[in-house]
């Protein structure tokens, strides 16, 4: 009986034990659980209290109902033509609150990027959280809600529309295919220019709309195989008698005229405040009823689509192999179609002849650097599509392509401001879903921290301390055509017309100005456009005399 006793005493204890480490488990587990979301919880909070709303200056009260924001610092110098241009305002400003800033532009804060650092981080490593665009009035009127390259979001159809323009569009064989029809665009430029100041008065021509022209032809040839005289071209150097297909009629005309007062009105002043500072409802009846901006867009698509469908009609019995049979011959929709060329010309022409005017300007202001780039064109008989294999490999280099960069450096072309589509960060800031982002171009290409005496035109500074390749961060301070996921398509295109127009210029003419000094300030708009148009003297060059007679 006592060994019965025994025995049930130890399986009781065996039992207790059991359960006592049973229930040891159970806590253990529990605590643990309890330590993980205390850890998660504080360190919630922890990331929280790191991120901070990125500084600023602070927004001023208007008449307005929602204010011009900070617009009186950094803008409104552009309407009545008082203090620094917003760029340079704008990098002032970065100085005193830093790379990732806060602007009250208007009717809603903008974050002003103004690092590379900054912007490596938002449209590089977290370029997906950055690939939105922002919408203003007057670029919803003209891009049709947002439709072609201009849609709000990176969507599936984005995305396959960016894969035709890299791939076919404006791919290496597209644009080489189009290079003679671009030089003989030039040899018509040079013509142009130097019959142009032989008969005026001061020996000097305007050289904006003369440049405008040639790029604007250059894109309608390389768009519909046409183009549109000069006034006064004489009909010996009008190109489409030679060997390449190129039409003109009254209907590429009307387009050009449409297209050129339609940039005037969307890079206006009155636009610019207009979009920015007045309550939308307003902003609406002004377009609706005084702007006009709808009505040079619906003449524009109108004028579009007739040369879209009379290219329909024809193209079963002629191809032109331009951009347009491309687009026809796709699976694209009709809507990106039609706003795929809407795209090339307001973007496509005004960019790239702004920054042809800067370099005419510049080498007139500095003729040493006009010779030294003529004595490199004329030594170097390398191709063009050569010459921009070149420019992307900088140990190969010319002096011709130096001189482009750094026109590119000096006078940048301002960039697409974009939107975030979720709730992130930059740097030890936060940025909230739907908060626009601008990386200021002015402030990556003229910070003494990554630019040798930034403030001086030296292109060969791409020949000595930045003859190399950039990468990473670093990749970031020199970005003419922005930087990733929504990096310019049509990227290519331009680097060939720039090269094509200064080398043809170097090697036929030189250029010298016919004021006693050349007005390098910039304009603020859409492109970062000289202040005004200004004349220079064009002459023909001897050696180039003595090449054709032989």
């Amino acid at each position: 009986m006592t060994e019965n006793i025994a025995i049930v005493i130890t399986k009781d204890k065996l039992c207790s034990e059991r359960i006592r480490g049973l229930v040891f488990r159970m806590m253990y587990k529990t605590l643990c659980r309890s330590l993980v979301s205390t850890v998660l919880i504080l360190g919630t909070a922890t990331l929280a209290a790191v991120l901070q709303k990125a500084p600023g200056p602070p927004s001023l009260p208007s008449i307005m109902s929602n204010g011009l924001g900070s617009l009186p610092l950094i803008g409104l110098g552009k309407a009545i033509g008082i203090g620094p241009p917003p760029h340079e305002r704008m990098h002032q400003l970065a100085d005193r609150f830093g790379d990732v800033m806060t602007l009250e532009m208007g009717r809603e804060p903008w974050i002003i990027l103004s690092s590379p650092e900054a912007v490596h981080e938002a449209f590089v490593v977290k370029g997906g959280e950055f690939s939105a665009r922002p919408m203003v009035p007057s670029m919803s009127i003209s891009s049709g809600k947002g439709q072609g390259f201009a849609k709000k979001n990176l969507d599936p159809s984005l995305i396959k529309l960016r894969q035709k323009a890299f791939g076919e569009l404006f791919d290496t064989q597209s644009v080489q295919r189009a290079q003679a029809q671009f030089d003989e665009e030039i040899e018509i430029l040079i013509n142009h220019l130097v019959c142009a100041s032989s008969s005026s008065e001061n020996g000097g021509v305007e050289i904006r709309p003369a440049l405008q022209r040639a790029v604007t032809n250059m894109v309608l040839r390389y768009a519909f195989s046409a183009r549109v005289p000069f006034e006064g071209e004489d009909s010996k150097f009008d190109s489409c008698s030679g060997s390449s297909m190129c039409a003109t009629s009254l209907v590429y005309e009307e387009l050009v005229d449409v297209v050129e007062k339609l940039w005037e009105e969307l890079t206006s002043t009155q636009t610019f405040l207009t979009d920015l500072a007045v309550e939308p409802r307003l902003a609406d009846l002004y377009y609706a009823g005084i702007s006009p901006i709808p009505s040079l867009v619906k003449k524009r698509d109108s004028l579009l689509r007739t040369i879209v469908s009379q290219r329909r009609q024809t193209k079963t019995t002629r191809s032109n192999g331009d951009m347009l049979d491309v687009l026809l011959g796709s699976s694209l929709p009709e809507s990106d179609i039609m706003y795929t060329l809407v795209d090339l010309f307001v973007a496509g022409v005004n960019t790239v002849s702004t920054t042809l005017e800067w370099m005419l300007l510049l080498t007139a202001d500095k003729p040493q650097c006009q010779t030294r780039a003529r004595s490199d064109v004329l030594a170097c008989g390398d191709s063009i599509m050569s010459n921009m294999n070149n420019m992307n490999h900088p140990r190969q280099q010319s002096y011709v392509d130096a001189l482009i960069k750094e026109t590119l450096r000096f006078k940048p072309p301002l960039l697409l401001p974009r939107r975030s589509t979720v709730d992130t960060s930059i740097g030890k800031y936060e940025i909230p879903a739907g908060q626009v982002v601008l990386a200021n171009n002015w402030a990556l290409t003229h910070d003494t921290r990554w630019w040798r005496n930034p403030r001086s035109f030296r292109p060969e500074r791409w020949l000595e301390e930045e003859d190399k390749v950039f990468q990473g961060v670093e990749s970031c301070k020199f970005i003419p055509y922005s930087i990733g996921r929504r990096v310019c398509p049509g990227s290519r295109l331009a680097q060939t017309e720039i090269s094509t127009a200064t080398r043809g210029l170097l090697r036929s003419v030189s250029w010298c100005r016919v004021e006693p000094k050349i007005d390098l300030r910039e304009e603020f708009s859409l492109t970062l456009s000289p202040t005004t148009s200004q004349c220079l003297s064009f002459h023909r060059l001897k050696t180039r005399r003595k090449e054709k007679n032989r």
